[in-house]
């Protein structure tokens, strides 16, 4: 049974949609290298929240792309404390933090801050008050951030995409030239890593210079703007 798209990509400059599912990692090869800088240079853009041309749709309704998905134009440059990350790590934590248990830590949290307070302040002749403190003001006075051991660009990229997922649900991700940097065996593994997440991937490339995996789906847009759909060998 085929599966259905997690999402479809289409361009008025790309003739083949673009459809994104977990089994078969999508290949984009832009061999001309002006349309490569504009297409990934507009696409960013709208993963920024941009407009463009770009167009996202989910079961034909047209979403946003920085909601749903994510992408990486540089593996080295993945930062996992970065603005992003930790603001929707927060954001996650704070919501759970909203459960009745949870709650009752705070509650407790908070007595033991105003006996603390309460006898602080009674060392200085001054009129001194408190705000309770929320889940927010604990996780940045005590710096909470994500943990991250790798060992390896693969194991870098698949913490990336686990802390993504889980704190904002996105769906699928770009890469740019990750051919060049993992190997055909570290890309089998992300692949099957992916497809048990049901995460969708697509690579962005900018020449046909390695052989097609046997899941990939490769478009070719040839350096005279030729397109081509490969199903089997690049």
């Amino acid at each position: 049974m085929k599966e259905n798209p997690i999402v479809t990509i289409i361009h008025n400059k790309i003739e083949t949609p673009i459809k994104i599912t977990s089994a078969n990692p999508i290949v984009l090869i832009i061999e001309n290298t002006s349309e490569f800088f504009a297409l990934v240079s507009e696409l960013k853009s709208q993963f920024a929240g941009e407009d463009g041309n770009f167009i996202l749709l989910k079961e034909d309704n047209r979403i946003s792309f920085e909601k749903f998905g994510d992408i990486v134009s540089d593996v080295f440059d993945i930062d996992f404390v970065s603005k992003k990350i930790i603001s929707s790590l927060y954001k996650k934590l704070d919501n759970l933090s909203k459960e009745d248990t949870l709650r009752l830590h705070l509650n407790k949290v908070n007595t033991c801050l105003a006996e603390f307070y309460n006898d602080l302040f009674d060392k200085i002749d001054l009129s001194l008050t408190f705000d309770e403190v929320e889940t927010s003001d604990l996780l940045k006075t005590a710096n909470v951030s994500l943990q991250v051991i790798y060992d390896s660009c693969l194991e870098k990229i698949v913490c990336y995409i686990n802390a993504m997922t889980q704190l904002k649900s996105i769906e699928f991700f770009v890469f740019v030239h990750l051919k060049s940097i993992l190997s055909d065996n570290e890309l089998d593994l992300l692949y099957k890593h992916c497809e048990r997440e049901k995460v969708g991937l697509i690579l962005i490339e900018s020449c046909a210079n390695r052989k097609k995996l046997s899941n990939e789906v490769a478009i070719i847009i040839t350096s005279d703007l030729c397109e081509i759909v490969d199903n089997n060998t690049v």
